[in-house]
């Protein structure tokens, strides 16, 4: 059984890493957007396609770490993010929208089987604070 002290650690170090991703989807957004940017000045700037070629190989390459995380351990972050609110498939894609809903479907009655997650009506769950 775990211990008080365990369980805060596991929820804050959860709040941290819901904190970290959405810093990664805020980071990709303005990578995208300054991108665009420079795509549009190319023409009065005369800015090589290759020179952009390589922006986006290397942002693409420091993006590949987060890509590593599940999407089991993404839908688990968010639910415990806020432990007292039931969330619903739609909610949790909304949240997540690079995570398909057929996986969210499949994922979340997985982590009621774990005890991760209780079920809470139809297409309703809710983080298990015990884990």
């Amino acid at each position: 059984m775990a211990t008080t002290k365990q369980i805060t650690r596991v929820r804050e170090a959860a709040k941290q890493l819901e904190l970290a991703e959405a810093n990664i989807l805020e980071a990709k957004r303005e990578f995208s957007l300054a991108v665009k940017d420079l795509e549009g000045k190319g023409k009065k700037e005369k800015n090589s396609a290759s020179q952009i070629k390589q922006l986006v190989q290397s942002a693409q390459a420091v993006e590949s770490p987060a890509q590593n995380v599940g999407v089991s351990d993404r839908i688990l972050a968010l639910i415990q993010s806020d432990p007292k609110k039931v969330w619903s498939f739609a909610e949790v894609g909304k949240r997540l929208p690079e995570a398909k809903i057929d996986s969210i479907r499949a994922l979340l009655p997985r982590l009621v089987r774990l005890g991760k997650a209780t079920k809470e009506g139809r297409g309703k769950f809710k983080y298990n604070g015990l884990v």
